[in-house]
């Protein structure tokens, strides 16, 4: 499967930009599930995606991550949600490479 590029960053306090780069790629797609493996600043997350009769949601199994979604551009929300399990660049991370599937399925 095609391994998908983006692009990640923020502000920190002392007001210098940081940026990085991600990926992700689709590792396994069954029935509404799809596992995506995201990858960022030497990290990986295996992540899942489903669809419900109830609505999108996401898990990270390894992290014990998981939360219904409204939409995968809406970053500052998945962040937020992130940022309670991983620290700040890896909720970045994840959330860029939600956004940036979005944009692949459009």
């Amino acid at each position: 499967m095609a391994v998908h590029k983006f692009e990640c960053g923020f502000t920190c306090r002392c007001g210098n930009r940081i940026h990085w780069k991600g990926t992700w790629e689709r590792v396994c797609i069954e029935n509404e599930l799809v596992t995506v493996r995201v990858t960022g600043r030497g990290r990986s997350f295996d992540t899942v995606v489903a669809q419900s009769e109830w609505g999108d949601f996401i898990c990270i199994p390894s992290h014990d991550i998981g939360f219904s979604i409204g939409s995968f551009s809406d970053t500052a929300r998945l962040e937020e949600h992130f940022r309670k399990n991983l620290g700040q660049e890896d909720a970045i991370t994840v959330a860029a490479a939600l956004k940036s599937m979005e944009r692949e399925s459009e």
